[in-house]
């Protein structure tokens, strides 16, 4: 297996040589989610093709946008809060530019794997790691507090099954291409701050975790880019299992408890009468329109209500003041 770091002086030359490795099925590791079946975002098709046409290009629509500006100050704030010095490899913005030196884009390759981290960073101790900031509109799935793995089969992953498999592959071609990397860190937020840190340590451990990971990988890509076969349900059971591997299986279904079982109930009826309320307000809603329509008002009364219409048709209704006099 090849490996080796490449830099790169513009984004675009980065784009280009990414678009490059299409032909020989080249999976970078934002993409290996997607081809075992556990991305939330991209089915294993969507992602062969987001492989072909070659990605890497600047987000245009304003979700990525977000999320990168997100991503950038969160990683620029851990920092700057843990006193690493950054070295941004996917165009995050550095703090203190003139002190902190900046790598040019930066891929590792090892073999059909090609990774291009977000940032690396040196720590206050001198150890070496890869960030990857994350900007989820929700924290589920990510533990409550900051987070240490050692042992991934032992103390199971912490963060949602995608995440771990990008941060696997990071961890594995880094590694291979000859960085000295100390960890592998996930950096999320939902906001204009880092909330969690998830630090996937490079021990032996964790080391033959990312193997096994990018096994199922390299066996999907295999199937699914060169075989041309249906993805296997089989094959995203069991990197699934392998990124949770321990971790205590939850209960399906639980017996309520008396009072639980009373709030299901009115949720149940509150349900109902709202489906029953929403039907009605779609067929007496468009009749009132007409009715105001007609009249050419946007506004009627009655003796117990007062109806109005917004100009772009929405209507409230409020008791009449006269019926409370």
């Amino acid at each position: 297996m090849s490996a080796r770091l490449i830099p790169y002086a513009t984004r675009d030359e980065w784009a280009a040589d990414r678009r490059s490795g299409a032909p020989d099925y080249e999976v970078g590791a934002s993409d290996a989610a997607g081809l075992v079946g556990l991305s939330p975002w991209a089915s294993p098709w969507d992602s062969y093709a987001s492989g072909r046409v070659g990605g890497g290009d600047p987000p245009s629509e304003a979700d990525a946008r977000r999320g990168h500006l997100v991503e950038a100050t969160a990683v620029a704030l851990w920092a700057a809060d843990v006193g690493a010095r950054v070295w941004s490899t996917d165009g995050l913005w550095a703090p203190d530019s003139d002190a902190v030196p900046r790598l040019p884009l930066l891929r590792a390759r090892a073999g059909w794997l090609a990774v291009t981290p977000d940032a690396l960073a040196i720590l206050a101790d001198g150890r070496i790691v890869a960030v990857e900031a994350k900007a989820p509109r929700s924290m589920d799935g990510w533990p409550e507090d900051d987070t240490t793995i050692r042992d991934p089969d032992a103390e199971g992953v912490p963060v949602p099954a995608h995440y771990a498999v990008q941060a696997a592959c990071q961890l594995y071609a880094l590694l291979s291409a000859g960085v000295q990397l100390h960890a592998v860190i996930l950096t999320a937020s939902s906001g204009w701050a880092y909330r969690r840190v998830v630090t996937f340590e490079t021990t032996p451990a964790v080391r033959a975790w990312a193997q096994r990971i990018v096994a199922h990988v390299g066996a999907a890509r295999r199937r699914l880019l060169i075989e041309r076969q249906e993805p296997s349900p089989d094959a995203s059971a069991a990197c699934l299992a392998a990124l949770r591997a321990r971790l205590p299986e939850a209960a399906t279904t639980v017996e309520a408890g008396e009072d639980e079982a009373a709030l299901m109930a009115a949720f149940a009826e509150a349900r109902e009468q709202a489906a029953e309320a929403a039907a009605a307000l779609d067929e007496i809603r468009p009749r009132l329109l007409a009715a105001l329509t007609a009249r050419g008002a946007r506004a009627m009364t009655s003796e117990r209500y007062r109806l109005s219409a917004s100009k772009a048709g929405a209507l409230s209704v409020r008791p009449n003041s006269r019926s409370n006099q």
